[in-house]
């Protein structure tokens, strides 16, 4: 059965809301075809909360690799870098940039245990 993982990369930007979106709605990386390539499932959504002196933007991605754990890590540390290279665009607070955390997805069974131990 595959696995599926759920990853959530994060940037405080010191920076306008517009300023923030615009910088951050284009599809970057992930060219369609290398997504069904490489992953049986890709769901990706985009975050962006105001604050008083800053907005955080989150990418909040849901994923099933086709190569596993591996692929799973790859794909958080691509992102971490595509958040670093947006931070370099417009100011961000440096211990607030490509904040990210990557889980692997456990199914609960109708006893509720997840078959492990």
């Amino acid at each position: 059965m595959p696995t599926r993982f759920h990853l959530r990369c994060a940037t405080r930007f010191l920076a306008p809301l517009e300023q923030v979106r615009d910088l951050t709605n284009p599809e970057g990386p992930w060219l369609p075809g290398l997504r069904e390539a490489l992953f049986d499932d890709w769901q990706h959504e985009r975050h962006w909360e105001q604050a008083t002196d800053a907005v955080r933007y989150e990418d909040r991605i849901s994923f099933t690799p086709k190569a596993g754990k591996y692929l799973a890590i790859a794909t958080e540390r691509l992102l971490q870098r595509h958040h670093r290279h947006l931070a370099q665009q417009l100011p961000s607070d440096a211990q607030a940039t490509a904040v990210s955390t990557l889980r692997q997805v456990f199914e609960v069974k109708q006893d509720h245990t997840t078959g492990f131990m």
